[in-house]
This record gives structure tokens, C-alpha cells and sequence, in this order.
């Protein structure tokens, strides 16, 4: 009977120890993908301060450490003075 107890009780910290891994994994990449998300949008904010018309439309996808970051412009900016615009990073990975 202890023995059963026992190996009841070791399995079970054996799933909740995988589990516990999976999820760490899961989160490292998650981490990844914002930090580049958040890298993108300083990219395109420094390209906006360069060039205040750009709107990135059919401008490649870019990538940083290997995740591609889809940068979006809202609205495009094609007057002088630009109005207030709002950008948008999608992150694949």
C-alpha cells in the first residue's frame, strides 16, 4: 500500500514538473515575440522621425532576432503636417 502511495504521489510531481516546463518554454517564447514586437515600434519610430510621410505601406516585414514584425501605420500620413497616428506591431512567430 505505501508503495502504491508512493508511486502515486512521484507521478504526479512528475506531470506537474513536465507541465511546469511547457509552460516556461511557452512563456520564453511569448517573451521573445513582445520584445521584438516592442523593438519594431522603435524602428518605425525612428523611421517616422527621419521621414514624418512614411506610412510603411508595401515596405517589407521586418526582422529582429529572427521573429518578423509587421509594423502598420494608422492612419497613413500624406499631408504636411501629419495628423496624430497610431502604430501598430503584429508579431509572428
Amino acid at each position: 500500500m505505501i508503495a502504491i502511495t508512493t508511486a502515486i504521489g512521484a507521478y504526479a510531481l512528475l506531470v506537474a514538473s513536465l507541465n511546469q516546463a511547457r509552460q516556461s518554454t511557452g512563456n520564453a517564447a511569448r517573451m521573445r515575440a513582445r520584445y521584438a514586437a516592442e523593438a519594431g515600434l522603435v524602428w518605425a519610430q525612428q523611421q517616422l522621425w527621419v521621414t514624418p510621410t512614411s506610412s510603411f505601406a508595401g515596405n517589407p516585414d521586418i526582422t529582429i532576432g529572427g521573429i518578423g514584425v509587421d509594423i502598420t501605420v494608422n492612419p497613413p500620413c500624406g499631408a504636411t503636417p501629419c495628423p496624430p497616428q497610431t502604430l501598430q506591431a503584429r508579431v509572428s512567430y
